[in-house]
């Protein structure tokens, strides 16, 4: 297994930049113009690993903002977000792997939109970054990604990790993956909006592989304040084999997953140590 060739580019938006679009547009800079971008050569037959992130504000509540990529032809969906009940700065991230592009000079581009006519900004001071992995396709497997909006209001107020579900009484969310190699690692990455619930508090996303569960990222929330968070994990030590991920979340106070405001994601990847 090889990891080819890697790309990546870091912007801090310097001004206010807004977008009304329900059609994907470029992420820029909205003082200097610059889009968020990585070029990469690739060679025949590998494939292209994206991964992204950015923070907006949205000012309509109760829409989605869409986080995606270009290659020039094709816009690829990376990770959504959802604002209510009120406007307020939001993580969005995400990943995809690109197959079929043929060898040649790739410029992947970060886009963005909204579910209609909504405005959305990126605030003076809010971050982007794209990242882009040349990797060989038939030894890097991915893991199909959650972007979910539960089924109906979900209170997470364990204190010890318990399962992340899609909506009050659903289902635990996972994704699964076969690792190929004992010498690998695995990628974890997982995205959370959230409201609070009364007092502040802390919580912590994890997941859950073969009976242990891995610490993934953390957010401090102020009393009922709409929130967001983004981690990666990597997971080492696993034999080769089927594996199943369990979203799992612990809080100090009790959070309020609300179905109409929030989504979560889980993706994993299988890299070279």
């Amino acid at each position: 297994m090889s990891l080819l060739n890697t790309k990546s580019q870091r912007r801090s938006a310097a001004g206010t930049f807004t977008w009304t679009l329900s059609s994907y547009t470029n992420w820029l800079d909205a003082i200097a113009g610059n889009t968020c971008a990585a070029t990469v050569t690739k060679s025949a037959g590998t494939d292209l690993l994206v991964e992204a992130y950015t923070e907006a504000s949205i000012a309509v509540g109760n829409d989605f903002i869409y986080l995606g990529v270009s290659d020039g032809t094709t816009d690829y969906l990376l990770g959504t977000t959802r604002a209510f009940p009120s406007a307020g700065v939001l993580p969005i991230a995400g990943s995809v792997l690109i197959t079929g592009l043929g060898a040649g000079s790739y410029t992947l581009t970060l886009r963005v939109k909204t579910s209609g006519a909504r405005v959305a900004t990126s605030e003076s001071g809010c971050g982007a970054f794209i990242d882009v992995y040349e990797v060989n396709g038939g030894t890097v497997y991915p893991a199909n990604a959650k972007i979910l909006t539960p089924s109906s209001n979900l209170t997470i107020s364990s204190s010890t990790y318990t399962d992340l579900l899609d909506g009050s009484g659903g289902s635990a969310v996972t994704t699964s993956i076969t690792k190929a190699l004992a010498s690998t690692l695995l990628l974890v990455r997982e995205t959370l909006t959230f409201v609070g619930a009364g007092s502040s508090g802390q919580i912590v996303c994890g997941v859950k592989v073969s009976g242990t569960d891995y610490d993934v990222c953390t957010c401090v929330n102020d009393s009922t304040q709409h929130s967001g968070m983004v981690g990666r994990r990597k997971i080492t030590g696993l034999a080769a084999g089927a594996y199943t991920l369990t979203y799992r979340v612990k809080v100090t106070q009790n959070m309020n997953f609300n179905a109409t405001s929030n989504t979560a994601s889980i993706s994993v990847i299988e890299l070279p140590t």
